[in-house]
């Protein structure tokens, strides 16, 4: 009796598994940073039933309604980290808004309103539009 396996498959299968595990952590902080299920929708195409798993395994309630508007502030702050995005299709977006949050404690659905205003319907920057 002899046993062998495909170490490439193997490998495949432990990247695709990695690249998994890597996003179901990154959809859990940017839910836990406050990004709503339109956010979540945009950017992983998460459905409502998922959300409410998600929100689940992170042990969170129901939201607290509407997040607080950035200061001016915190407005200059969050562009200075978002700036080298140059739209919503960006895959480095999500890495960004969490960015932000961090650095300045405003809710990811709130930065997200940030930029729509500042990038307008074509989904990016517009010069005119940037923080002072």
């Amino acid at each position: 009796m002899s046993i062998s396996f495909d170490a490439d498959a193997l490998e495949t299968a432990l990247r695709i598994n990695e690249k998994k595990s890597l996003r179901r952590q990154e959809i859990l902080r940017m839910i836990m940073a406050g990004a709503s299920h339109r956010v979540m929708k945009y950017l992983y195409g998460l459905t409502t039933e998922d959300m409410a798993n998600y929100k689940k395994l992170a042990g969170m309630k129901d939201t607290e309604g509407r997040p607080k508007n950035a200061t001016e502030e915190q407005q200059a702050e969050i562009w200075e980290i978002m700036k080298s995005i140059h739209s919503f299709d960006d895959p480095k977006l999500p890495g960004y808004l969490l960015r932000a949050n961090e650095a300045t404690g405003v809710k990811v659905n709130s930065i997200w309103i940030l930029l729509k205003e500042w990038w307008g319907r074509s989904g990016q920057p517009h010069q005119t539009d940037r923080v002072q």
